[in-house]
């Protein structure tokens, strides 16, 4: 999913683990974590695009589920 263009400024939760190929509880995380600065909106939370993708980009692949 990388490769699609996004052209909101930010994203919510969601839409950046969408985007992201990421779980939205690896959203949270980062933000909790200091790694990506959220913005409270009425909405929930929101993260920037740019932020949410570099940061995406800083991680290595994640573990392989065991079903």
């Amino acid at each position: 999913m990388m490769g699609r263009t996004i052209r909101k400024r930010e994203l919510t939760i969601a839409e950046a683990a969408a985007a992201t190929g990421k779980s939205p509880d690896t959203i949270y995380r980062w933000v909790r974590g200091g790694k990506l600065r959220a913005t409270e909106t009425t909405d929930g939370l929101n993260v920037r695009t740019e932020d949410v993708l570099a940061a995406a980009a800083r991680t290595r692949p994640g573990r392989p589920r065991v079903g």
